[in-house]
């Protein structure tokens, strides 16, 4: 049996936001433990078919959009796992439910006023990352994005990669797709050749062999390139595993 909490005599004005006030220790009497599966059952199905007045829904929208309620409520989520016992539970209580989100990928994914909502955060001097440029903002790689657009976009490279296209026959030599969009992609990844050889001009570029090697080139559709480790930023998760570019 539950042992019975003397609460404080008199009329209280309850105060969405302050929960138990004082002189209210009722909810001491549970500190550190747990209901049971019936007393659970009860109060779920006391609660079941509710419907709470529109005061009270403004009320909790106001809390809920407080800053430091929202922070607490993340904090209390930060680092804590799932068991599998939950996420079943999880899977199971969703199973049968429309997804609104299928079919959709990433940013498309939210509604066209959420997304208006992210754009307007991220502008201007709201945005962490607003006018940090060069080696003050934390994406800089010492100037290795501007070589390698150098090179891609000169005549060297392109003739380069009509060499690759012609020699494989415009055929991707992982699926045999023939023509449609190709690209043209370094075995020996690109960017560890220009960081291995400390290219930073173009005329250093020129005279690195083996950039323009076209025996360090195959033929890839877009579907098979992006399956590589080196593709797009991809490549320097890889540098930073491999270490390559220190051989």
């Amino acid at each position: 049996m539950y042992n019975l909490i003397k609460m404080p005599t008199g009329i209280y004005k309850h105060l969405f936001q302050c929960g138990f006030q004082k002189g209210h220790i009722g909810y001491k009497a549970m500190l550190g433990k747990k209901h049971t599966f019936e007393a659970r059952k009860k109060m779920g199905d006391s609660k079941r078919g509710v419907v709470f007045s529109e005061e009270r829904k403004r009320n909790h929208k106001e809390a809920m959009n407080r800053p430091e309620v929202r922070m607490k409520m993340r904090l209390s989520h930060l680092g804590v796992k799932l068991s599998k016992e939950h996420r079943r539970k999880l899977s199971e209580a969703r199973k049968g439910k429309p997804n609104s989100n299928k079919g959709k990928k990433g940013f498309w994914s939210h509604t066209k006023e959420s997304r208006q909502k992210m754009s307007l955060v991220h502008r201007g001097k709201r945005n962490e990352m607003y006018g940090k440029r060069g080696d003050k903002n934390p994406n800089w790689r010492g100037g290795v994005r501007t070589i390698n657009l150098l090179i891609r976009e000169s005549l060297e490279y392109f003739i380069w990669r009509a060499s690759v296209f012609e020699r494989d026959g415009f055929t991707c030599q992982h699926c045999g797709q023939k023509g449609g969009k190709l690209h043209a992609d370094h075995i020996n990844p690109f960017m560890i050749i220009i960081t291995k050889n400390n290219i930073n001009i173009m005329e250093q570029a020129l005279k690195c062999e083996e950039l323009w090697d076209i025996d360090n080139g195959r033929t890839l559709c877009i579907d098979c390139h992006k399956k590589t480790d080196t593709y797009s930023g991809g490549v320097f998760k890889y540098l930073s595993i491999n270490n390559q570019w220190r051989q």
